[in-house]
């Protein structure tokens, strides 16, 4: 398991109001861009080789299909000051290790506010992954292998086909989790927190981790 670093995030990303025991989380809102650049990258031969994603903030979308390579796209968004930022900005997709990584280089650490990145990837569906993201949205669709998943703020959705699930953990710690199966939708609401796990009979294993937000998972 990848170490985690503490992600700071500046309190525009999020708004949140709690009132007793009722509470409600804005997702990031990341309009009011425009793309400057298209990235592209691919691994040919991955097989079913782990996958690792790491990005800062925007939209993260992780979708299986039926060809043994990995293939990336990246369109970075900008406006105003981060635009300058935005032109160094490097997708890297690369086997380490006998992982494929996926990466953004060159993100600035500070003076990032307007920049987001909309990264799509598409992997064997047999395959494990693990994501991470700063805020913004991550989506993971059709994949059977082990999935990770780490989210600061923002919206954390899995869809998955249900005979391939063996266990699911999900945690927030401010937010919603909620996971819908052939028993039933079983869902927490916690302003301090929520969690839920669930066990099937499939092979793979889900950890979905959200700081602020809400966690969902479907198997169909």
């Amino acid at each position: 398991m990848r170490q985690r670093a503490l992600i700071l995030l500046p309190a525009a990303v999020l708004a949140a109001t709690l009132a007793g025991c009722a509470w409600h989380v804005v997702e990031p809102a990341f309009g009011a861009r425009h793309t400057v650049r298209t990235l592209n990258g691919e691994v040919a031969d991955a097989g079913t080789a782990p996958v690792e994603v790491d990005a800062a903030a925007g939209q993260l979308s992780v979708e299986a299909w039926d060809e043994p390579r990995v293939g990336v796209t990246a369109r970075i968004q900008c406006r105003g000051w981060s635009c300058r930022a935005a032109r160094s900005i490097q997708l890297r997709v690369a086997e380490e290790d006998g992982r494929i990584k996926v990466r953004l280089d060159g993100w600035p650490h500070v003076s990032s506010h307007g920049l987001q990145a909309m990264v799509t990837v598409r992997m064997p569906r047999g395959a494990a992954v693990d994501a991470q993201l700063g805020a913004g949205r991550i989506d993971i669709t059709g994949i059977e292998g082990d999935v990770e998943a780490h989210l600061g703020v923002g919206r954390l959705q899995l869809a998955m086909p249900e005979a391939a699930a063996a266990r699911i953990s999900m945690d927030t710690g401010l937010g919603e989790a909620a996971l819908t199966s052939s028993s039933g939708r079983s869902e927490r609401h916690s302003p301090l927190g929520a969690s839920l796990r669930w066990e099937g009979r499939g092979r793979a294993r889900v950890a979905l981790h959200c700081g602020v937000g809400v966690a969902r998972a479907r198997l169909g």
